[in-house]
């Protein structure tokens, strides 16, 4: 970055061109309730529509579009009593569509792509091991805060269920484009990530000084990510 991040961005979106920025949260009003004005968080936001005279600025950011003005065009990038000559600057990605599947050709590629990755398994079960680990640090928590609890939260089981959930979406996806493709594996999955939201309310507890018992669940979630990556194995050839 030699330039202000909104001068980059504006070069790209007058060029028909995408960049991911990564942000405060603090300024993304669609964080409203978690970080808006409450936290600071680091995230990427990809900004679509930039009105400089207006302040506004039209971003996608998870799974929508929004749109933020004033104040928190300012804060976003940094600009007039936002401004920090001190801070580095925002990891920033230029996005590339040049490499884009074509709509009758995604299914094959993506089911060479699932085999690949399944060909990259660990020789073990990845839940047992983070099962193992989050019950080392059941005693560490219930001396920690709630801010350093959905710290670690964010980092350990937010990770295992997203990645269960995002396994659960691609194989429902492409058994929907193929009729003969079986989901069976998605149930599975989506009950590790049902899991391991359920162990995080229930160490929220550990911290506000109660006893709890995670490894029934965490033993369930170990089960099901076997069950489910053995039948993903089996039908997509990895």
């Amino acid at each position: 970055m030699w330039r202000p991040v909104v001068e980059h961005v504006r070069s790209a979106l007058d060029q028909g061109r995408l960049l991911t920025v990564e942000v405060d949260a603090w300024w993304l009003p669609d964080t409203t309730g978690t970080s808006y004005h409450c936290e600071h968080a680091k995230t990427t936001i990809v900004p679509a529509a930039l009105e400089e005279d207006t302040r506004r600025l039209g971003y996608f950011h998870n799974a929508g579009y929004f749109e933020l003005a004033g104040a928190d065009y300012d804060g976003i990038f940094r600009l007039g009593a936002h401004a920090d000559t001190a801070a580095l600057a925002p990891y920033v990605e230029l996005i590339s569509f040049d490499r884009l599947v074509a709509a009758d050709h995604l299914p094959a590629k993506a089911r060479a792509l699932a085999t690949a990755h399944l060909q990259r398994r660990p020789d073990d079960n990845p839940v047992r091991r983070l099962a193992a680990a989050v019950v080392r640090d059941v005693s560490w928590l219930a001396d920690q805060d709630l801010a350093t609890f959905h710290l670690w939260a964010f980092g350990v089981l937010r990770q295992c269920g997203a990645g269960a959930d995002l396994a659960a979406d691609f194989v429902e996806w492409e058994a929907a484009l193929d009729a003969s493709e079986p989901a069976g594996s998605a149930g599975h999955f989506r009950a590790v990530a049902t899991g391991a939201k359920t162990v995080q309310f229930q160490l929220a507890r550990v911290v506000r000084g109660r006893a709890v018992d995670v490894r029934p669940t965490l033993e369930q979630m170990t089960q099901d990510w076997q069950r489910g990556i053995d039948i993903a194995a089996a039908q997509y050839g990895g």
